[in-house]
């Protein structure tokens, strides 16, 4: 979708891009889920539109990778804090601390599962500690600090393969680039 914002954003520009955007997101409201459209709308609405800014204007491709980058960590943090208000009624801090909570406990029930195994299968108790370390290491806290590079990796990602796919699209297309 966001490519598809970007293609109208060249052709035709900013007014009917976010149009489209629009009448995509109230497309899929009507026909599968309105919060699921309203967090997919925005997201892709951002970076669709950013994309095709630069690919009118010719920004370079490390500038698009750059912009692109940041359009996907504004894009995050907006559906994190609709999907907070949206779907479970909470501040954002509580929505990722509940969420943050939810995987370490599933982590420490997976250890333990996999500590019961290993104990079954014979190991000795030094060794079945290593597996206690290992449940230590991850805290609530641990998760918290790694959001930031989740979320720069995440939005790298998300950038380079748009741009690639843009690139194959373009040129399909035959679309200066």
């Amino acid at each position: 979708l966001p490519i598809l914002v970007a293609l109208i954003y060249y052709r035709n520009g900013m007014k009917y891009s976010i149009g489209a955007a629009l009448i995509s997101t109230i497309l899929v409201a009507i026909f599968l889920n309105p919060i699921l459209a309203i967090i997919s709308g925005m997201s892709y609405g951002i970076i669709g539109v950013v994309l095709g800014y630069c690919l009118k204007n010719q920004k370079k491709t490390y500038n698009i990778l750059i912009t692109l980058i940041i359009a996907c960590i504004i894009a995050m943090l907006v559906e994190v804090w609709l999907t907070s208000r949206l779907v479970s009624n909470i501040g954002v801090a509580q929505f990722i601390s509940d969420k943050l909570n939810t995987y370490i406990h599933e982590f420490k029930a997976y250890i333990t599962q996999t500590k019961q195994i290993y104990s079954n299968m014979g190991m000795n108790a030094t060794q079945l500690q290593m597996f206690e370390q290992i449940e230590s290491i991850f805290t609530v806290e641990l998760l918290a600090m790694l959001i930031p590079t989740v979320l720069f990796i995440a939005s790298f990602i998300q950038a380079y393969s748009t741009i690639l796919f843009t690139h194959l699209i373009f040129r399909k297309l035959k679309y200066k680039e």
